[in-house]
């Protein structure tokens, strides 16, 4: 069953387009200006923005002040950092500490279900053990 593109957001279709025009090698070394590429897509800046941010967390584009966005790789290249998992360390790190807070809500979340569950089950509270609690 093959996905409507209408139904995804638009700043996957930009960037679906985009990384096609980068893997064909259709596109150059650089990027087209944000206003040009919104008009050609019919969207906001912002939206292109998007795509444009992700492309960059791939490593297939870097921006440089004044200057504009350059093609600094291609998709499925062994040698880019991507094709290893992240972009750059900081792409990474931004993912651990991304990722972590998402753990910490969802931990978060259960215990607040698991106190539910108690109350319900008419067991009594659990207790916390921590190393402060420890120390008390």
């Amino acid at each position: 069953m093959q996905v409507d593109r209408l139904d995804r957001p638009a700043w996957e279709r930009v960037y679906d387009d985009l990384l096609t025009l980068v893997e064909r090698g259709q596109i150059g070394d650089r990027l087209p200006a944000k206003s040009e590429l919104a008009r050609a897509h019919g969207v906001v800046p912002n939206t292109v923005t998007k795509a444009i941010d992700r492309l960059k967390q791939e490593g297939l584009v870097t921006g440089q002040q004044g200057r504009g966005l350059f093609i600094t790789g291609r998709p499925g290249d062994p040698s880019l950092p991507v094709a290893q998992g992240f972009a750059t360390q900081e792409a990474r790190d931004r993912f651990i500490h991304e990722m972590s807070s998402h753990l910490e809500q969802l931990l978060s979340e259960v215990a607040s279900l698991r106190k539910r569950v108690d109350v319900l089950d008419g067991r009594p509270k659990r207790r916390r053990s921590s190393a402060k609690g420890a120390e008390r």
